[in-house]
């Protein structure tokens, strides 16, 4: 056997299930820091384009049980975890065709708008406040 490539996409994470579609992406579902993921990935050079994390707001953590997908859709299902003990199974359809294009454009939106879960988010992964509130501007364009 010949390695062809690999990478690290999820630090403190854990991979699940996979699917491949017609064009050579493939889809593969898991958990980085206590979140459920689905991260795109071209099958030909290891490059991921678009990491999809579950609602981090209302959830302290989330867990991935099963990843299906057709033409135009992947479905997720999983159990989330409340912060009081209880867990709530979930199940997440996401739009693989407009995927890309409104995701830039909705984390873009509210990075321009300044959104305060934004900047919390930034200075949980070490930005200052003062640079989390200059950086987000140039996020979001």
């Amino acid at each position: 056997m010949t390695l062809i490539w690999e990478n690290l996409y999820a630090q403190n994470g854990t991979f699940y299930k996979f699917v491949v579609d017609s064009s050579n992406k493939f889809y593969v579902s898991g958990v980085t820091n206590n979140l459920s993921s689905v991260t795109k990935v071209n099958l030909d050079n290891g490059i991921a384009s678009l990491i999809y994390y579950e609602d981090t707001l209302s959830y302290i953590n989330s867990i991935p049980y099963d990843l299906r997908m057709n033409t135009n859709n992947i479905v997720l299902t999983g159990s989330k975890n409340n912060s009081n003990g209880s867990s709530d199974a979930f199940i997440t359809v996401l739009d693989i065709q407009l995927d890309t294009i409104l995701t830039f454009l909705g984390h873009g939106v509210f990075a321009f708008q300044g959104n305060e879960h934004w900047l919390v988010y930034l200075n949980t992964v070490g930005f200052t406040s003062e640079i989390s509130k200059e950086l987000i501007f140039y996020i979001g364009v």
